[in-house]
């Protein structure tokens, strides 16, 4: 039986052959890895995930109702056979999750957004956005006849008294140009 932990013994003629084809596919490797983006890549990966949870949700839903069948007909024993398969099933399921859950990527290399520039977009003036008067204006999120938008200096936010929400520079641009949220954040740069 060959273990597969052990490096292959190789003829000294050919090790240096073997080194350097080693060396060369882990660079292989790692450019077409730089090549493919992270998010894709775990979309593709996420879609695999879900197809091998499918019949593993089937066969806990099945054996939950067999649980209850065995519980409504008062077979003890059936009983805690199904719960724990139903155990078992779901326990799967959330190992799938946490696989897709902490290899998803980084919002840095996911969306092209990062932290820093989401608190920019954060920090731009909202009251050059949106012309207030002593620091009231319309609500641009509803149809108001009389001010009820406050603008607050020191947190760079206004808020609404009749729709009673608080916005931000990143939410004025998502509501009023109709844009999604890494939009409104490249646009605030």
């Amino acid at each position: 039986m060959v273990n597969r932990l052990t490096k292959p013994i190789i003829e000294p003629d050919y090790q240096e052959a073997w080194d350097w084809m080693q060396a060369n596919n882990n660079q292989l490797i790692k450019e077409l890895k730089a090549e493919v983006d992270p998010y894709w890549a775990w979309e593709r990966r996420k879609e695999y995930v879900e197809l091998l949870m499918q019949p593993i949700v089937v066969h806990a839903l099945q054996c939950i109702a067999l649980q209850e069948l065995n519980i409504a007909s008062g077979n003890l024993t059936g009983s805690i056979y199904f719960a724990q398969e139903a155990k078992i099933a779901i326990k799967k399921l959330v190992k799938y999750q946490n696989d897709l859950y902490f290899t998803r990527p980084s919002m840095k290399n996911g969306n092209g957004v990062t932290p820093g520039m989401i608190q920019q977009a954060r920090e731009y003036p909202f009251n050059e956005l949106y012309q207030f008067k002593r620091g009231q204006a319309l609500c641009f999120n509803h149809a108001d006849k009389t001010p009820s938008l406050q603008y607050y200096s020191n947190t760079n936010k206004a808020y609404c008294f009749s729709c009673q929400r608080s916005f931000d520079p990143i939410d004025f641009m998502m509501i009023t140009q109709s844009i999604s949220f890494k939009e409104a954040v490249l646009k605030l740069q």
